[in-house]
Protein backbone atom coordinates (compact mmCIF):
# COMPACT_ATOMS: atom_id res chain seq x y z
CA UNK A 1 0.00 0.00 0.00
CA UNK A 2 1.20 3.37 -0.71
CA UNK A 3 0.96 6.22 1.97
CA UNK A 4 -0.51 9.56 1.22
CA UNK A 5 3.04 11.17 1.26
CA UNK A 6 4.60 8.85 -1.77
CA UNK A 7 1.04 9.26 -3.38
CA UNK A 8 1.26 13.03 -3.48
CA UNK A 9 5.08 12.89 -4.85
CA UNK A 10 3.67 10.09 -8.02
CA UNK A 11 5.43 7.51 -6.38
CA UNK A 12 4.01 3.62 -6.79
CA UNK A 13 5.06 1.02 -4.42
CA UNK A 14 4.51 -2.36 -6.42
CA UNK A 15 2.46 -4.92 -4.98
CA UNK A 16 4.18 -8.09 -5.60
CA UNK A 17 5.49 -10.28 -3.05
CA UNK A 18 9.31 -10.22 -2.68
CA UNK A 19 9.20 -13.87 -3.85
CA UNK A 20 7.33 -13.48 -7.24
CA UNK A 21 9.53 -10.53 -7.78
CA UNK A 22 12.06 -12.68 -8.00
CA UNK A 23 10.59 -15.47 -9.79
CA UNK A 24 10.27 -13.26 -12.82
CA UNK A 25 13.11 -11.20 -12.66
CA UNK A 26 15.10 -14.38 -12.65
CA UNK A 27 13.10 -16.23 -15.14
CA UNK A 28 13.45 -13.87 -17.91
CA UNK A 29 16.72 -12.22 -16.55
CA UNK A 30 15.11 -8.84 -16.10
CA UNK A 31 13.17 -6.61 -14.13
CA UNK A 32 9.84 -5.48 -15.76
CA UNK A 33 7.89 -2.48 -14.60
CA UNK A 34 5.25 -3.22 -12.90
CA UNK A 35 2.66 -2.45 -15.79
CA UNK A 36 4.53 -5.33 -18.09
CA UNK A 37 3.83 -7.89 -15.83
CA UNK A 38 0.18 -6.32 -14.99
CA UNK A 39 -0.08 -6.24 -18.58
CA UNK A 40 1.31 -10.21 -19.53
CA UNK A 41 -0.95 -11.51 -16.63
CA UNK A 42 -3.90 -9.73 -18.21
CA UNK A 43 -3.35 -11.01 -21.39
CA UNK A 44 -3.06 -14.20 -20.35
CA UNK A 45 -6.41 -13.82 -18.40
CA UNK A 46 -8.08 -12.78 -21.90
CA UNK A 47 -5.78 -15.88 -24.21
CA UNK A 48 -8.84 -18.37 -25.95
CA UNK A 49 -6.71 -21.13 -24.77
CA UNK A 50 -6.18 -20.11 -20.89
CA UNK A 51 -9.69 -19.89 -20.36
CA UNK A 52 -10.92 -22.97 -22.11
CA UNK A 53 -7.95 -25.10 -20.28
CA UNK A 54 -9.40 -23.36 -16.94
CA UNK A 55 -12.80 -22.89 -17.13
CA UNK A 56 -14.16 -25.58 -14.24
CA UNK A 57 -11.13 -23.70 -12.24
CA UNK A 58 -11.64 -20.33 -12.28
CA UNK A 59 -15.12 -21.07 -11.55
CA UNK A 60 -14.21 -22.03 -7.86
CA UNK A 61 -10.56 -20.59 -7.45
CA UNK A 62 -8.49 -17.79 -7.87
CA UNK A 63 -6.37 -18.12 -11.34
CA UNK A 64 -3.04 -19.71 -11.80
CA UNK A 65 -0.62 -17.83 -14.17
CA UNK A 66 1.38 -19.89 -16.61
CA UNK A 67 4.50 -18.04 -17.14
CA UNK A 68 6.08 -18.63 -20.99
CA UNK A 69 9.75 -19.53 -21.21
CA UNK A 70 10.44 -16.55 -23.91
CA UNK A 71 11.15 -13.28 -23.01
CA UNK A 72 9.78 -12.06 -26.34
CA UNK A 73 6.11 -13.89 -26.26
CA UNK A 74 6.27 -12.20 -22.53
CA UNK A 75 6.85 -9.06 -23.83
CA UNK A 76 4.71 -9.30 -26.46
CA UNK A 77 1.67 -10.91 -24.22
CA UNK A 78 2.90 -7.59 -21.88
CA UNK A 79 2.07 -5.07 -24.98
CA UNK A 80 -0.94 -6.55 -25.89
CA UNK A 81 -2.46 -7.06 -22.13
CA UNK A 82 -1.64 -3.37 -21.58
CA UNK A 83 -3.61 -2.32 -24.62
CA UNK A 84 -6.46 -4.54 -23.46
CA UNK A 85 -6.54 -3.03 -20.35
CA UNK A 86 -6.53 0.96 -21.63
CA UNK A 87 -8.97 0.08 -23.92
CA UNK A 88 -11.69 -1.58 -20.90
CA UNK A 89 -10.97 1.53 -19.23
CA UNK A 90 -12.14 3.05 -21.78
CA UNK A 91 -8.55 4.80 -22.47
CA UNK A 92 -8.28 3.77 -26.19
CA UNK A 93 -7.51 5.79 -28.88
CA UNK A 94 -7.73 3.02 -31.28
CA UNK A 95 -11.50 2.96 -31.56
CA UNK A 96 -13.64 2.73 -34.66
CA UNK A 97 -16.05 5.40 -34.63
CA UNK A 98 -17.72 4.11 -37.35
CA UNK A 99 -18.82 1.24 -35.04
CA UNK A 100 -21.33 2.05 -32.70
CA UNK A 101 -23.04 5.19 -34.56
CA UNK A 102 -25.97 6.48 -33.09
CA UNK A 103 -28.92 6.52 -35.94
CA UNK A 104 -32.52 7.68 -35.97
CA UNK A 105 -35.18 6.12 -38.44
CA UNK A 106 -36.78 10.28 -38.31
CA UNK A 107 -34.09 12.70 -37.47
CA UNK A 108 -37.12 14.69 -36.19
CA UNK A 109 -37.57 12.47 -33.21
CA UNK A 110 -34.68 12.71 -30.97
CA UNK A 111 -35.86 9.95 -28.40
CA UNK A 112 -33.50 9.28 -25.99
CA UNK A 113 -34.89 6.88 -23.73
CA UNK A 114 -34.48 3.81 -23.14
CA UNK A 115 -37.42 1.84 -24.17
CA UNK A 116 -37.40 -1.09 -26.07
CA UNK A 117 -34.58 -3.23 -26.38
CA UNK A 118 -33.86 -5.18 -29.88
CA UNK A 119 -31.15 -6.20 -31.65
CA UNK A 120 -31.19 -7.55 -35.56
CA UNK A 121 -28.20 -9.42 -36.24
CA UNK A 122 -29.27 -9.41 -40.03
CA UNK A 123 -28.33 -6.08 -40.30
CA UNK A 124 -26.15 -5.20 -37.31
CA UNK A 125 -28.11 -2.79 -35.19
CA UNK A 126 -29.48 -2.65 -31.48
CA UNK A 127 -32.58 -0.90 -31.00
CA UNK A 128 -33.09 1.22 -27.91
CA UNK A 129 -36.60 2.44 -28.43
CA UNK A 130 -38.39 2.52 -32.05
CA UNK A 131 -36.50 5.69 -33.37
CA UNK A 132 -32.59 5.58 -32.22
CA UNK A 133 -30.42 2.61 -32.82
CA UNK A 134 -26.83 1.86 -32.70
CA UNK A 135 -25.10 0.87 -36.76
CA UNK A 136 -22.58 -1.69 -37.46
CA UNK A 137 -23.00 -3.51 -33.57
CA UNK A 138 -22.19 -7.50 -34.84
CA UNK A 139 -23.21 -10.51 -33.16
CA UNK A 140 -19.93 -11.10 -31.22
CA UNK A 141 -20.17 -7.34 -29.94
CA UNK A 142 -23.76 -7.89 -28.83
CA UNK A 143 -22.76 -11.63 -27.15
CA UNK A 144 -19.98 -10.11 -25.19
CA UNK A 145 -19.97 -11.26 -21.95
CA UNK A 146 -17.77 -10.19 -18.51
CA UNK A 147 -18.68 -12.06 -15.32
CA UNK A 148 -21.45 -14.32 -16.97
CA UNK A 149 -23.91 -11.17 -18.31
CA UNK A 150 -24.04 -9.77 -21.92
CA UNK A 151 -22.29 -6.53 -21.91
CA UNK A 152 -24.71 -4.63 -23.99
CA UNK A 153 -28.09 -6.02 -22.67
CA UNK A 154 -27.54 -5.63 -19.15
CA UNK A 155 -26.32 -2.28 -19.76
CA UNK A 156 -29.65 -1.03 -21.22
CA UNK A 157 -31.84 -3.36 -18.90
CA UNK A 158 -30.28 -1.49 -15.93
CA UNK A 159 -31.01 2.04 -17.79
CA UNK A 160 -34.58 1.10 -18.81
CA UNK A 161 -37.03 4.20 -18.49
CA UNK A 162 -33.50 6.36 -18.64
CA UNK A 163 -32.17 8.69 -21.87
CA UNK A 164 -28.84 7.31 -23.17
CA UNK A 165 -25.73 8.89 -23.36
CA UNK A 166 -25.40 7.78 -26.79
CA UNK A 167 -21.82 8.88 -27.25
CA UNK A 168 -20.93 7.04 -24.10
CA UNK A 169 -22.71 4.07 -24.99
CA UNK A 170 -21.15 4.10 -28.11
CA UNK A 171 -17.71 4.45 -26.93
CA UNK A 172 -18.92 1.51 -25.27
CA UNK A 173 -19.13 -0.88 -28.23
CA UNK A 174 -16.49 0.58 -29.91
CA UNK A 175 -14.49 -1.06 -26.91
CA UNK A 176 -16.15 -4.52 -26.64
CA UNK A 177 -15.01 -4.25 -30.63
CA UNK A 178 -11.94 -3.28 -30.07
CA UNK A 179 -11.33 -5.91 -27.22
CA UNK A 180 -12.59 -8.78 -29.36
CA UNK A 181 -9.71 -7.84 -31.83
CA UNK A 182 -6.85 -7.93 -29.04
CA UNK A 183 -8.34 -10.85 -27.75
CA UNK A 184 -8.02 -12.23 -31.16
CA UNK A 185 -4.01 -11.33 -31.60
CA UNK A 186 -4.16 -12.76 -27.92
CA UNK A 187 -5.20 -15.93 -28.85
CA UNK A 188 -2.26 -16.13 -32.52
CA UNK A 189 0.40 -16.26 -29.44
CA UNK A 190 0.80 -19.46 -27.81
CA UNK A 191 0.66 -20.20 -24.29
Amino acid sequence: MQSENEESKGQWIENFTPEFREFVDSKYNEHFAPEQILGYIYAVLFHKDYREKYIDFLKIDFPKIPFVESKKKFLEFSALGWELINTHLLQSDTLDSVIGEAKYKDPKNKNLKIEKIAYDAEVQKLFVNENLHFCGVNEAVWDYKIGGYQVLDKYLKSHKGEKIDHAHFSRVIQTLHRSLEIESQIAKVKL
